[in-house]
């Protein structure tokens, strides 16, 4: 339909990628690896309650229960590239929890101006979504998840290597 992939279809490839994990119990199967998905699991959290719904009824191949789902979530980490909004931190919220939001940006990627990158950077901050100490914690995350990148930056990782 010509429109750019970044504007909206990579939130889908991201949220068939994030089920399709799901449904295949590759978090379960690898609990030790910290998986970040881009733009917030893109649509992955707006369909979660659907699934957590649906995903063990009878006509659904390799069921996924409510709770299949929530344990396996428990290392999935989403960031706030261009989605430092309500209608995308907020599901982001409910499915993961505010303590699963990391800061991203999209820098250096095409699709990511200097004024666009501005705005979802305060946005994050003022748009109500998260609280201000949620909000406050969302890069410290990101440097408790990355400690050798924490360090590049000067910065001391809460979390040993």
């Amino acid at each position: 339909m010509d429109h750019p992939a970044p504007l909206y279809e990579v939130a889908f490839e991201t949220a068939r990628t994030v089920f399709d994990l799901l449904f295949r119990k590759v978090f379960a199967q690898f609990p030790g690896i910290t998986f970040v998905f881009a733009h917030c699991g893109g649509a992955f959290p707006a369909l979660a309650g659907r699934v957590s719904l649906l995903g063990n009824e009878p006509w659904v191949p390799h069921g996924l229960s409510a709770r299949d789902l929530k344990d396996q979530l428990a290392t999935v980490y989403v960031d706030t590239a261009a989605t430092a909004f309500p209608s995308s931190l907020l599901p982001a919220a409910a499915t993961l929890g505010a303590d699963h939001i990391v800061y991203g940006s999209d820098w250096g990627a095409p699709c990511t101006t200097v004024d666009t990158a501005e705005e979802n950077r305060h946005s994050l901050q003022h748009c109500g979504a998260l609280t201000a100490a949620e909000a406050a914690t969302v890069r410290r995350r990101a440097l408790d998840l990355f400690p050798l990148a924490a360090r590049r930056l000067g910065a001391t990782p809460k979390t040993p290597d």
